[in-house]
């Protein structure tokens, strides 16, 4: 094997690139170029090969690219050149889900004359990862030969322990693809119970013939429920006339097509989401199955099987269709009423258009209680990011954070059951897994909300500064009695919406675990009550045991600015400083501030600040510089661990960033 030079990531470049913060000053090592971008020698950009580039496919022995962590990472590299023999260089960079690089690997590989070639890429200091979601670029470059690929890998606890039941998946994709049966057991992995998944109806043709399509459902409800997933039908009806037309032949249409898919699943499917059937834009005349058919659908099927529970879904107008909706009696009593809607923005944002749900969610149940003069049970049926944004959506990082956020805001609302869509067909609809197998950072992300409010019940959102979402969760028993006994059990979660910041969080609890949403812990032991924290828009869990006391302040202590970009002549550095004020700490400490820089946590510079309780402040300005040959994005974290004699009260994390481009 041709392999005339080698550089490892972690034997070189994180050694020099993340050393300590030394003497007040931050060093930020040379970084290679993006694999993005392809140049030869002289620096001017290559242009491809008559023949096309060489295809470069990655790919993962452990299904979804998941790797338990303490485990060293092995992905194989398929090389498929289209041209002549040519040996060539393979460059291979894994970075942080933000673009800070970890690992670097370069080698030289003889490729042959229009065939294939595999490479092992093996990783062995990926046992030293965090857990989160990581992303792994190869390069090729020779004389003529140019390729590029990509995939994510994921760090891991491993598999949830069981499903859980307040989330699930609307599978909008094909049933019977290559792929669905191994989403399938990705999905089950993460700890997700439920799936929604499309069914359309059929006529009954000379008696009992169903068409292929059956066939279909069946296999994939055999699946599904073998792999121990509850399953709710998201029922359209195939019709020969619209009501518009003939009423009386459209509903006959609608109910014999619900009930000939209704007979022959049988009780496999106890919930079916009945939705509307908008008519044909070129037809205005037209009418569509609006709720009056809706109703008939329903009382038939409840004539069929009462045991069989049934969902009308609220599209946008919500406040307009749910007026329609109660006008007729839906959702009658023992079924649900559910909601579909795509994200414009973010979840908590009042003024995208149409509104969130859950903003107008008091004004639907308020119709509900004046028509019906009952509220139904509530579930979000689909969930999603607007597909028709495309590439202007969300990184699948971010998108991760919002499916959480907007998961975390619906328990809150006593929203009962969540779906998120998930399309293979889609490019722009791949929340849970890529089209390469690999898992997405929003797969890592339900994953760690879900085992974090299994069986949690809200007690109460807790103010704090203005972006902040913070809301206290309750486990166990939370009567009166059962908090005596001490069988309750709390956990807050925080998150903003804004710039990333800081927040100091006043408890009566003793000792405080925080889970971030990759699932790494951090330990804290309150001083005073008190511990201090980076709050962003991911968002972290504080288990606080048996303490149901939570207050949010202003940090005592914080890195400005939130997050440093470096650039060229301009002010590169942060400023550290801490603040006492008679709420936060009570007796004389003395602080030790200990610097480290992610990847490398190994060297660390600690500082000693005294503190006296009624009113004390510590400044320090730490200068920033670039040396030349830095690569444009996230190059390392710093963190200021706060401890007083040992026992951490503080954690807080300021990301670096590089741009060449001058002020």
């Amino acid at each position: 094997m041709f392999r005339p030079y080698r550089r490892c990531l972690l034997g070189l470049l994180l050694l020099a690139a993340c050393g300590a913060l030394a003497a007040g000053e931050v060093e930020i090592t040379p970084i290679p170029p993006s694999p993005e971008v392809i140049v030869d020698i002289g620096g001017k950009p290559k242009a491809p090969p008559d023949t096309g580039p060489v295809s470069v496919v990655l790919t993962a022995a452990q299904p979804g690219h998941l790797f338990t962590i303490g485990q060293p990472m092995e992905l194989t590299v398929r090389l498929t050149n289209p041209g002549p023999a040519e040996k060539v260089a393979m460059t291979t960079r894994i970075s942080s889900s933000q673009g800070c690089p970890v690992y670097l690997d370069m080698v030289g590989v003889a490729l042959p004359e229009k065939g294939a070639h595999a490479e092992t890429i093996r990783f062995v200091e990926a046992r030293r990862l965090p857990r989160g979601p990581y992303r792994v670029d190869v390069v090729i470059e020779g004389e003529t030969a140019i390729g590029y690929g990509y995939t994510l890998v994921n760090v891991w606890d491993g598999p949830a322990e069981g499903p859980h039941g307040a989330f699930g998946v609307s599978y909008a994709g094909p049933l019977d693809a290559a792929r669905t049966l191994a989403d399938l057991d990705l999905f089950t992995r993460a700890g997700i119970g439920w799936l929604r998944f499309p069914l359309r109806g059929w006529l009954p043709q000379g008696g009992n013939t169903t068409p292929r399509e059956a066939d279909i459902y069946k296999t994939f409800i055999g699946q599904a429920r073998e792999r121990g997933f509850a399953l709710m039908a998201a029922f359209t009806p195939t019709t020969t006339v619209d009501p518009a037309v003939d009423m009386d032949r459209a509903n006959k249409d609608y109910q014999e097509s619900l009930l000939a898919a209704a007979t022959y699943f049988g009780p496999q499917l106890p919930y079916w989401e009945l939705l509307p059937v908008k008519p044909n834009p070129l037809f205005p005349e037209l009418r569509g199955f609006r709720a009056p058919e809706l109703l008939k659908g329903r009382e038939a099927l409840r004539t069929f099987n009462k045991h069989l529970i049934c969902l009308t879904s609220l599209e946008t107008p919500f406040q307009a269709t749910v007026m329609d909706y109660a006008a007729v009696g839906l959702p009658p009593k023992g079924d649900l009423l559910g909601i579909t809607y795509n994200f414009i923005g973010l979840p908590e944002t009042r003024e995208a258009n149409p509104k969130p749900p859950l903003i107008e969610l008091p004004t639907i149940t308020q119709t509900c209680q004046t028509l019906l003069k009952r509220t139904p049970p509530i579930w979000v049926t689909e969930y999603g990011f607007e597909p028709a944004k495309a590439d202007r959506l969300p990184g699948a990082t971010h998108q991760g954070a919002l499916m959480a956020r907007a998961f975390i805001l619906n328990r809150v609302h006593n929203v009962e059951r969540t779906f998120w869509r998930h399309d293979p067909d889609s490019p722009f609809d791949l929340p849970l897994t890529n089209a390469d197998g690999a898992v997405n950072p929003g797969f890592l992300a339900m994953r760690t909300t879900l085992e974090m409010l299994e069986g949690a019940t809200l007690v109460r959102e807790v103010p704090g500064p203005d972006g902040m979402h913070a809301y206290l969760f309750g486990k166990g028993d939370l009567s009166s009695r059962g908090r005596k006994k001490g069988n309750a059990r709390y956990l807050l979660v925080v998150w903003t919406s804004r710039t990333p910041t800081a927040a100091t969080i006043i408890s009566e609890a003793t000792h405080v675990s925080m889970t971030d949403l990759w699932g790494n812990a951090v330990e804290f032991d309150p001083v005073d009550g008190v511990i201090l924290s980076t709050v962003d828009e991911f968002p972290r869990f504080f288990d606080l045991g048996k303490s149901d006391k939570a207050e949010l302040i202003n940090p005592f202590a914080h890195m400005t600015p939130s997050r440093v970009v470096l650039q060229p002549n301009g002010d590169n550095r942060f400023v550290f400083n801490m603040v006492n004020d008679p709420r936060v700490f009570k007796n004389n400490h003395v602080f030790e501030i200990h610097f480290r820089r992610w990847p490398n946590t190994e060297e660390v510079k600690t500082y000693k600040a005294p503190f006296n309780y009624q009113y004390d402040r510590y400044d320090r300005i730490f200068p920033l510089t670039i040396p030349a040959g830095a690569r444009k994005g996230q190059i390392y974290e710093v963190t200021a661990d706060i401890k007083v004699a040992a026992r951490r009260v503080g954690l807080l994390t300021l990301p670096v960033w590089y741009t060449p481009e001058a002020k």
